[in-house]
């Protein structure tokens, strides 16, 4: 057992067959986390101890039955970044590993009669990654018309937010894995097991080095995954109120180019213009044209004004339009 796994006991546990072990194995990776990794002991979460705990929590939701049972563990694997109060860069490593955790297990660890849980897991965690990086903007956005004076008082708080670090760590990590153009996501490779080399390294770092052309390691993003992040973000932007528009026309005549829901759309053009899967490509343009999205409310109302224009006009040079009831 190397190191890390003596630091946690608990991965082992959590691919219990054991509901009870598994359900204690839980509890002890949330005080784990609380004790090293929150905000307050500014120990960094590293991509490789992330992994090793998502590998444990995969096979705990493999392990997992019946339908309550499944829900309510993957609504506690979306929500444990927040629960145990992770800094921004502790949730990016985390977010990372379960992405490569799911890309790496997709097409190769689940099987069909397990697939529908891990799609409701990739949901939930998609939610959970979207409402983290949306902040104060989610908050602005679910405001009455009754709070625009102070809405107005916390706009600079809000842009803040809008260019805050968990913004644009999660828009990357989507852009690195789920909605990865290129179906290949680099993977940061683990580190040696000793230490020896990088002391040698110090020790002679005045001398010329050699450029590494060592390859850069990569990991296939499966079509499915990608796929099923392209059919749900939507819903999920709907569920943090990222889709929200203003009451007034004018308003909501005007798309919001700085808005999260915006920056994640363009991603999907991107995958769409750019994907060499056609399955993707597909998904991707039927996914932009989902009448949810503020900028295609906008077009739909104004052809839908522009049609009323011209009945308008035909009445006026004397159409007849048939038989009123």
């Amino acid at each position: 057992m190397t190191s890390s796994a003596a630091s946690m006991p608990f991965i082992k546990n959590l691919a219990s067959s054991d509901r009870k072990i598994r359900t204690a194995a839980l509890d002890s990776l949330k005080g784990f986390l609380t004790a090293k990794y929150a905000a307050s002991t500014n120990v960094p979460l590293t991509f490789h101890d992330a992994q090793k705990l998502w590998a444990g929590l995969f096979y705990a939701l493999w392990m997992a039955d019946r339908a309550p049972a499944q829900q309510r563990l993957c609504d506690e694997l979306a929500g444990l970044p927040k629960a145990v109060k992770l800094p921004d860069a502790a949730v990016a490593a985390w977010l990372r590993a379960f992405w490569a955790t799911m890309a790496r297990e997709w097409t190769t660890g689940i099987d069909v009669l397990r697939m529908e849980k891990f799609m409701l897991l990739v949901r939930r965690v998609l939610g959970a990654q979207i409402a983290w990086m949306a902040g104060e903007e989610t908050k602005e956005k679910q405001q009455t018309t009754a709070d625009k004076k102070t809405s107005n008082k916390s706009k600079t708080s809000s842009k803040t937010a809008a260019d805050s670090a968990a913004r644009t760590l999660g828009l990357e990590i989507l852009a690195q894995w789920p909605l990865n153009v290129d179906g290949e996501a680099e993977v940061e490779p683990a580190p040696s097991a000793s230490g020896e080399g990088d002391e040698g390294d110090e020790e002679v770092s005045e001398r010329p080095r050699k450029k590494s052309r060592k390859a850069v390691p990569t990991m296939h993003i499966p079509v499915g995954l990608t796929m099923h992040v392209v059919d749900i973000w939507v819903d999920e932007a709907e569920k943090q109120g990222l889709l929200a528009t203003s009451e007034s026309s004018e308003e909501q005549s005007v798309v919001d180019t700085s808005s999260l829901a915006y920056a994640m759309n363009e991603l999907v053009v991107k995958l769409a213009a750019k994907t060499t899967a056609p399955a993707v490509r597909q998904r991707s343009r039927e996914a932009l044209t989902d009448d949810r999205l503020p900028w295609n409310r906008s077009a739909a109302e104004g052809q839908a004004d522009g049609d009323g224009d011209d009945d308008k006009g035909d009445k006026a040079n004397g159409d007849w339009d048939g038989f009123t009831d």
